[in-house]
């Protein structure tokens, strides 16, 4: 399944294109009888024409290299049969989606009130590897338990590529009931074989998930935290921090940290907040003998408690720092860092220390719907990685499920082989089609080189499979190994450039620490979707930056 983009994209791309003239002279110098205008028609941006024999012109098709008939300069010069030959080649070969948000390479699903007509519109945008929003839809019927699922498949129409919808990434906090989610996967299923029965859907958004657990925390210890808030606020007031602090520093550990006060729409910087005050914790036991107004510190268990929150916040913090940056990991690396929060608050939550327990509770209850809904995507992702593949599988999740970790380890080996054939099978029917069988009579043909050719792939996966791991290292690029290895694993290197690509994330980078749903003005509210569709699709393709191929596959996202 090729990924890679050619000239039938061209669609999609806003770039001028140069137009070309004939000369006004003819080889004796005369003026021509008529002068032949630019071509106007988007056809010329996929074909070009070149002279043959007997002064003839053909249209030469740019993708396929294959030539029709043209007369040139000629009002009968019509483009309607080169406009349906551009019709083969209409679309990306690959479209992951992320669902409920703006997205990058998928359909993305807000809702919204419209006052006057009493109805909700769900956005379903879709666009592709350049990161572009394509559409915005209205869901009619919201209510509807097939509303999300008709929407994606409406916009799937609108653009021909029903066959190409390769994942779908949903927002945790405008979840879909069990019915929408197997209604969106027999659509998955429907449309494209290569999916697992729909399995490759990522029922939740890593970064929500993350935000929900971070929450989870803060509010169990909501008390401490207001406590340590209001200390901050009274040091900041009075610039305690730059009359009295350095003196006290010189009696303790100097700190390197600015103490601040945190914005609570963000929770990293809450954690950062905690962070910084537990560090000069020395520092404000003194203050209440300089300043007698100064309200109580908190206690030592107080801090005890700060330390702990602190410590289980990293965890959440260190991977959401990883979505936040401007070129985010592929999708193998997100199955280790899930794997390590997962298997860290399990062992917290039991833990006799009851602090702990009390913090981590919440926190594994909240994260372990995600690890639950997402592990058998992201494992088959990190089995993608030549230096982790099945072993890794089997060393996880023996930590995580225990005595039962051989069933869950077998169904990711019987899936990541299924997913395989589902690639050879697509591969093979791709060069002979159903049509060029009958017409040839090569269907027991065909039935054998699909059967040889799965034969010879599975030993592809196989070999991949037991050679041995390559040392790990954190400048190893595995989307380049995949490239450079092209020409051992043919299929399996397809296989693995989608899988590796799925994103785990609605939300853009500026946006991951944020607590809060962005919402549409009231301005906006008053607007049809159609004008709604045209602001937000002409902003994001007017002032989106250029990006590397690598960068995040995640975008905005709104609530309306």
């Amino acid at each position: 399944m090729d990924t890679s983009f050619t000239k039938s994209n061209a669609v999609f791309d806003i770039e001028m294109k140069p137009e070309y003239f004939d000369t006004l002279l003819n080889n004796n110098g005369e003026i021509q009888p008529t002068k032949r205008g630019k071509k106007n028609s988007m056809v010329w941006e996929d074909f070009t024409t070149k002279d043959v024999d007997d002064g003839e012109t053909r249209a030469v098709c740019i993708i396929c290299k294959k030539d029709f008939a043209y007369i040139k300069g000629s009002i009968n010069s019509g483009t309607s049969h080169l406009k349906r030959h551009l019709e083969h080649h209409k679309g990306p070969s690959k479209i992951s989606v992320q669902a409920a948000g703006p997205i990058k390479d998928t359909p993305r699903r807000c809702k919204k009130y419209t006052p006057q007509r009493g109805s909700k519109t769900a956005s379903v945008p879709v666009a592709f590897d350049s990161e572009r929003l394509l559409n915005v839809k209205m869901e009619l019927y919201p209510e509807s338990e097939f509303a999300f699922s008709d929407a994606v498949s409406t916009c799937l129409t609108d653009w021909n590529i029903q066959g190409r919808l390769f994942s779908v990434t949903l927002n945790q906090n405008q979840p879909l009931s069990e019915i929408d989610i197997n209604s969106l996967r027999s659509l998955l299923s429907e449309k494209n074989s290569r999916i697992l029965n729909g399995q490759l859907v990522l029922t939740n958004c890593l970064v929500r998930a993350l935000t929900s657990v971070a929450q989870e925390a803060l509010q169990v210890c909501q008390e401490l935290v207001k406590k340590v808030r209001d200390c901050v606020k009274y040091v900041k007031a009075l610039e305690v921090s730059k009359e009295y602090f350095p003196d006290l520093k010189q009696l303790h550990v100097l700190n390197t940290r600015n103490l601040s006060l945190d914005d609570q729409t963000k929770w990293n910087t809450t954690y950062e907040m905690l962070l910084a005050a537990s560090e000069l914790k020395e520092e404000f036991s003194h203050l209440d003998t300089l300043y007698p107004d100064y309200f109580k510190s908190p206690s030592g268990e107080d801090w005890n408690l700060v330390d702990n929150l602190c410590a289980y916040l990293k965890l959440i913090f260190d991977t959401a720092s990883m979505m936040a940056s401007s070129s985010v990991p592929t999708t193998n690396t997100f199955f280790v860092e899930a794997w390590k929060i997962q298997l860290e608050l399990m062992r917290a939550s039991t833990s006799k220390d009851n602090i702990i327990s009390t913090i981590t509770k919440p926190m594994l209850e909240g994260f372990d719907k995600y690890w639950k809904s997402s592990c058998f995507v992201l494992a088959i992702a990190v089995v993608m990685d030549p230096r982790f593949k099945m072993q890794f599988v089997d060393f996880s999740f023996a930590k995580i499920f225990g005595d039962e970790a051989t069933s869950f380890i077998n169904i990711v080996d019987e899936g990541i082989h299924q997913l395989f054939l589902d690639y050879v099978a697509g591969g093979v029917t791709g060069h002979l089609s159903n049509g060029d069988a009958h017409g040839f009579g090569l269907i027991d043909f065909e039935d054998f080189s699909m059967k040889s050719a799965s034969q010879q792939s599975k030993s592809e996966l196989d070999q991949y499979l037991k050679e041995s791991l390559l040392p790990r290292s954190h400048e190893f690029d595995v989307m380049r190994w995949w490239k450079l290895n092209e020409p051992k694993y043919p299929t399996l290197s397809k296989m693995a450039r989608d899988i590796l690509t799925l994103p785990v994330s609605t939300v853009d980078p500026e946006s991951v620490f944020e607590t809060g749903v962005k919402k549409m003005d009231r301005y906006m509210c008053t607007l049809k979707p159609q004008m709604v569709e045209a602001l937000y699709c002409a902003k994001d393709w007017l002032c989106t930056e250029s990006i590397k191929s690598m960068d995040s596959l995640v975008k905005m996202e709104f609530q309306i």
